[in-house]
């Protein structure tokens, strides 16, 4: 059984009238389970229900994946949140027991080269949280490197990444795809 409103959608103005009931009804009652917890049995209950729910039926959102722009915005997005805040575990380092749970919980566990393949691909070039480039950036600095008369260094400053992230690029040890699809061009030239 899908939820009523699954597939359906809402105005913007319907959203807004939704809003401002729910606020009206927050700043005149107070909410029935403010300051409540939930029991470990009453917990335990609800996760129960919940799978029985899922065991029957099918997650409105099974089978679906993300566009591949929609991916980008989220990586932009996060990229963005996590270059404004602190994140709370920035440079704390885990303790010793939640090393050793790490370790056991992926001891024995084994990749197919495929979903190593995979992987790799899913965290490669803007894909990955830390990449500073973006791919058409490192195809102008490869245009920059090849027309010749600017250092490493002078790219560098330029696009405010160091000479050793220079080199790397146009040597190919990082962003491979855009080096093979530079030396492709060249080689057919």
């Amino acid at each position: 059984m899908k939820h009523p409103m699954w597939g359906k959608t809402r105005s913007k103005a319907c959203k807004r009238k939704i809003s401002r009931a729910k606020k009206k009804w927050h700043a005149e009652n107070e909410h029935p389970f403010e300051g409540c917890r939930h029991t470990d049995e009453d917990r335990e209950q609800i996760s129960e229900a919940v799978r029985a729910w899922y065991a029957e039926n099918e997650h409105p959102f099974e089978g679906q994946e993300h566009t591949e722009e929609s991916k980008r915005k989220m990586s932009r997005s996060l990229k963005a949140h996590y270059a404004e805040n602190d994140v709370w575990n920035k440079g704390v380092s885990p303790s010793e027991e939640t090393r050793r749970r790490i370790s056991a919980s992926l001891r024995g566990r084994s990749f197919s080269e495929e979903h190593k393949t995979q992987l790799s691909k899913a965290s490669s070039g803007e894909n990955n949280p830390d990449a500073k480039l973006t791919e058409e950036r490192v195809r102008e600095i490869h245009r920059i490197w090849n027309t010749g008369g600017h250092s490493q260094s002078e790219i560098g400053r330029k696009f405010n990444v160091t000479q050793a992230n220079v080199s790397s690029i146009v040597n190919g040890k990082t962003w491979s795809s855009v080096y093979e699809e530079f030396n492709a061009s060249d080689a057919a030239e």
